[in-house]
């Protein structure tokens, strides 16, 4: 093949003699094969010239002579009557025609042209009709019937599609970007189904991609199907549409290896390519091949076009329109250049460049893939499509550039220089305001800690001012003193717990739970130094719990009788065991709460027989509300009657703050075991406790006003008849 494609370069016949004469003389055989392929070269030439002159008018009026079968003309065709001639293709010639019978319609019937019915070509005609029947698709011409005329000749009717090529639709309607792409996709849906029938297109073109308006909605409908290749053979017998090796269907749009194979070797990208081709004018207005230029240089010259000169970029092809043009060209498209070139540029680029592709395995897999890629840019969505490896194409770049890369090489070099010594002085510039900001700082927290010993040094005169009027029986003078500095703020030290617990108390004893609470919290950081052991006896525990309940300050007591679990648990002092079940469980607690406090429990079980007539009645009651805690409320009942026993027996018993903190524990654990008679007469006690003291505090005698116990009692009744009461 490269021998002839050389002879045919040689215009002077001596000279190709001398050339034959040279290169085939040790080959007799191939120098007669040579001049054969020459001299039907020479005849082909004659012949398609002929062809040419004879398709050069796109329509004309039917002439009965032009489509004789015979020495009569011919102007039916089974029941067709042709109207005139609206086009033809490389084996065949279109009519317009009307259907007779048995309904009367307009048609697009294609019939071999006269003088191409050889066997090979009315072979690629019927497999074409037979690729056009099986398609059923809305944007894909319909086929409607098939038949052979009188002289055997395959013809078949088509739906009459009466549109505009793509491209002058969408210019004469102004379309916009979106609503070209949204035809586009149209159209790739139309191709994805041929190929799902098994059917290459091989000859996507404006021309063959028509559009009409149909419910004021631009419809795209795909014709001609003229050169499809089967890719099932068991339904459509290939190499019939080869053509002899020679490329079938219009240079200018055909993919590299359909041109280069004679469309041969050609697979469903191949039209991914053309697709590419065509998606390309209708965004830039200009092909991407120009097909004056593919047709003057000739078929060899205009392979290597196709094969090897990168179709540039839709933006860049736009950005290099003359004002004018792009002016004109944009108001096509319902927009103005600025706009046009910002659409396309990015995005739109990275889908045409991946369908354009010269390797096919670089292209979308199928035209599914553009038209998904197509609708994820309208819906501002990132596409699939990227650009190709940075090696790959710096490759190329320098392939086509090498004298203009050595010279930015040199740019760049000089560049980075200068970049460096930037740098170098920036960042001496930050590395002094660094230090600038880390002197700043230092400053400040100088300014800070001077502030905070200045604090400091005020709240410890006031504790101490507030101690000083506390000895002198100056309880409000120390407390307003006490107000004038934040509690946060004042270091713990015992002269400031003596404060806060006389102050505390002196809340307590007046029923100001929320300062007292304030001032009782404070305590435990003076003793959290020493061992619960050495702590000479548990008061601030009695006064910080109830102090919190009634405040109503929830969460502060969860943080407390965490802290106390934390610092008596496991005692050995029964005083302690006992306080520390009473204050941790007056409100329920989690199971994991009662297992800790189950050793302090069984170590009071042992001092339940000691000899002081007050210690039976104290661990008997510890007893019954952590039984009642823990869900078994048959030895609640038991504990709380034989604490009750001790209490009524006992004429020192007070107001029946401890009667009443029983008969609440009582009525809970009544409820529990389903003793309602005893639970009603449990309530009515409770209930009488309440009805005679109600939300106040009886009076306390003068010898009380000073003790915070008999109101730390009082507090308890209280926080359990309430639970007991609203647990109805």
């Amino acid at each position: 093949m490269l021998l002839f494609d050389a002879a045919l370069q040689i215009g002077d016949e001596a000279t190709r003699c001398a050339f034959l004469d040279q290169t085939c003389a040790s080959r007799p055989d191939l120098r007669v094969k040579l001049e054969d392929l020459l001299e039907a070269h020479r005849q082909s030439d004659a012949y398609f010239s002929g062809v040419t002159e004879a398709c050069s008018v796109d329509a004309e009026p039917f002439d009965p002579a032009a489509f004789a079968d015979g020495p009569a003309p011919l102007d039916r065709i089974g029941p067709y009557r042709l109207l005139e001639r609206i086009g033809e293709g490389g084996c065949g010639v279109v009519y317009l025609a009307e259907q007779e019978s048995p309904v009367r319609r307009r048609v697009a019937l294609k019939v071999i042209r006269l003088g191409m019915d050889t066997e090979r070509v009315i072979a690629r005609f019927e497999v074409e009709r037979q690729a056009l029947a099986m398609m059923d698709h809305p944007h894909i011409a319909h086929v409607l019937d098939a038949g052979t005329t009188s002289t055997g000749r395959p013809y078949f009717a088509m739906e009459w599609v009466r549109g505009r090529r793509i491209t002058d639709f969408c210019d004469e309607q102004r379309l916009s970007i979106r609503q070209r792409l949204e035809l586009v996709i149209e159209v790739c849906r139309a191709i994805q189904h041929a190929h799902q029938k098994g059917v290459i297109h091989r000859d996507i073109k404006p021309s063959n991609v028509l559009v009409l308006v149909q419910d004021g909605k631009p419809q795209p409908k795909v014709i001609d199907f003229g050169i499809a290749k089967a890719t099932d053979s068991s339904d459509l017998t290939p190499g019939l549409t080869d053509a002899g090796g020679l490329p079938l269907g219009t240079l200018a749009s055909m993919s590299p290896e359909q041109a280069s194979s004679g469309g041969i070797d050609v697979d469903t990208r191949s039209d991914v390519y053309s697709l590419g081709i065509l998606l390309h004018e209708l965004l830039t207005g200009h092909p991407a091949f120009d097909p004056v230029e593919l047709a003057a240089a000739g078929h060899p010259a205009a392979l290597e076009i196709l094969l090897h000169r990168e179709v540039p970029a839709p933006s860049s092809v736009i950005a290099a329109l003359p004002s004018a043009e792009a002016v004109a060209l944009a108001s096509c498209r319902d927009t103005d250049p600025a706009r046009w070139i910002s659409v396309v540029r990015g995005d739109l680029d990275h889908v045409v460049q991946m369908c354009l592709e010269k390797e096919r395995s670089r292209r979308y897999e199928t035209v599914n893939g553009l038209a998904l890629d197509l609708g994820r840019f309208l819906a501002n969505e990132p596409v699939q499509a990227r650009p190709p490896s940075s090696l790959y194409r710096f490759r190329k770049f320098v392939d086509r550039n090498r004298a203009a890369c050595l010279s930015a090489v040199l740019i760049t070099l000089t560049v980075l220089g200068g970049l460096a010594v930037s740098t170098g002085m920036y960042l001496r510039e930050k590395a002094a305001l660094g230090e600038q900001q880390r002197l700043r700082r230092v400053a400040e927290a100088a300014r800070a800690a001077e502030a905070g010993l200045r604090q400091q040094a005020q709240a410890r005169a006031n504790v101490s001012k507030a101690s000083l009027l506390l000895s002198q029986g100056r309880t409000e003078e120390a407390a307003s003193t006490l107000r004038q500095t934040p509690l946060d703020t004042i270091e713990p030290s015992q002269e400031a717990t003596g404060v806060f617990r006389a102050l505390g108390d002196w809340h307590l004893i007046h029923h100001r739970w929320q300062a007292a609470a304030e001032c009782y919290l404070l305590l435990p950081l003076a003793n959290r130094f020493i061992p619960s052991e050495a702590i000479p006896d548990t008061g601030d525990m009695i006064r910080t719990a109830p102090a919190l309940v009634m405040a109503g300050m929830g969460d502060a007591y969860e943080e407390h009788r965490a802290l106390l679990l934390d610092r008596f648990t496991g005692t050995h002092n029964p005083n302690a065991a006992e306080q520390l079940i009473k204050m941790c469980l007056l409100r329920p607690a989690s199971p994991e709460l009662i297992q800790r406090l189950q050793a302090s429990a069984e170590f009071l079980r042992k001092q339940s027989a000691a000899e002081n007539p007050w210690r039976p009645m104290l661990v008997n009651t510890a007893l019954a509300l952590y039984e009642l805690r823990c869900g078994n409320p048959e030895e609640a009942i038991v504990r709380s009657d034989l604490a009750l026993r001790l209490v009524e027996s006992d004429p020192s018993a007070g107001s029946g703050d401890y009667q009443a903190y029983l008969h609440s524990i009582l009525l809970m654990a009544c409820r529990q075991t389903g003793d309602s008679n005893r639970a009603a007469a449990e309530k009515d006690a409770v209930e009488s406790y309440l009805e005679a003291h109600g939300e106040e505090f009886i009076k306390l005698s003068p010898a009380a006003n000073t003790n915070f116990v008999p109101v730390v009692e009082r507090a308890l009744a209280v926080i359990l008849v309430r639970e007991a009461l609203g647990a109805e």
